[in-house]
């Protein structure tokens, strides 16, 4: 029987949020959209997730990572993430795009670019540290039921903006699969590799759904059932409003937050890879992961990719986050 993957979305209301006119700030504090264009045959990606640990690192809560499942068939690949990277114009890997606009590298402007260029001193950001429009999550959850409701609203202190593009989705950390990788893997490729901030379905449109500013306020509201298969403390719930001149390009303001209250939505797991060099006839178990291990042979390739700039080329291992694979 065929398994279906990704849950029937509806949209059943819409409500306002009004607040009294005065009470709207100039502006709001801005999060920054991180969009990453991947796949499991890129044997670059993993060189390029370390850079992207790295910066997320100097840069704590401010971006919110994306990873989309681009660059081949892939088991992590949705249509939407097809259509993002259509829009964007991307179509290798690895690549990342912030807010969907274009960023000062050196003296060319580029709307997406190699993750290690994030950490280079000629890297500056376009983007204001502060935005016209903010947003927020409200949501509430049903761990037996699987069923889910979320509500985005927020604020627009430009009397200008009539409209915005809004986007949500879910995605869920620490999934494990195959992965190309050229710099650290023996053989080439990790067996088990543990992938990050992938997008597992869109609430809206691709690009984004038309909603109407009224009050300088906004709002919209979803429902879904959260697939069976996916971990939901490993999920979090992602929205971002963009310009509705720039069709979903030109991300205003963007918001996570957990989908399980109480736990970390898997954004505190890190990449890794393992892998063996022999046949196995003996099995170690861990959760969510089978490693088989040669019995006579001791060697078992186990590295976890650390936070260092790509450019060093270096890894090191660190303890195994096993919290993330519950």
């Amino acid at each position: 029987m065929k398994k279906t993957i990704l849950p029937l979305l509806m949209l059943v209301s819409i409500s306002l949020y009004t607040f009294a006119e005065d009470s709207i700030p100039a502006s709001f504090p801005r999060k920054f959209l991180m969009e990453q264009f991947t796949g499991k045959t890129c044997g670059n990606c993993p060189n390029g997730v370390i850079s992207i640990n790295k910066f997320l690192q100097l840069n704590p809560d401010k971006y919110i990572w994306v990873a989309h499942h681009t660059y081949t068939p892939d088991p992590l690949l949705i249509s939407d993430s097809r259509k993002i990277a259509s829009a964007i114009g991307v179509s290798g890997a690895p690549f990342v795009s912030i807010n969907r606009n274009y960023q000062l590298l050196g003296s060319q402007k580029k709307r997406f670019f190699h993750p290690a260029y994030m950490l280079e001193e000629s890297f500056q950001l376009l983007d204001a540290a502060t935005s016209p429009v903010s947003v927020v999550i409200d949501h509430e959850y049903n761990p037996e039921t699987r069923k889910l409701s979320i509500t985005v609203h927020g604020q627009v202190a430009d009397t200008n903006i009539s409209k915005i593009k809004l986007s949500a989705l879910i995605k869920e950390n620490a999934l494990a699969g195959q992965q190309a990788d050229y710099y650290f893997a023996w053989d080439g490729a990790w067996s088990e590799y543990l992938h990050m901030a992938s997008p597992r379905a869109f609430f809206s449109a691709a690009l984004g759904d038309e909603v109407a500013v009224t009050n300088q306020t906004y709002s919209k509201t979803y429902t879904a059932e959260v697939d069976s298969t996916w971990v939901d403390t490993n999920c979090t719930i992602v929205a971002f409003a963009a310009n509705i001149n720039a069709d979903g390009k030109d991300v205003y303001n963007a918001e996570e937050v957990p989908l399980v209250e109480g736990t970390t939505g898997g954004n505190d797991c890190i990449s890794y890879g393992i892998t063996q060099n022999a046949a196995p006839n003996s099995t170690l178990v861990f959760p969510q992961i089978l490693l088989q291990q040669h019995a006579t042979d001791s060697i078992l390739q186990l590295w976890l990719l650390s936070n260092q700039n790509m450019r060093a080329n270096a890894s090191e291992a660190i303890a195994l986050p096993f919290s993330c694979l519950m």
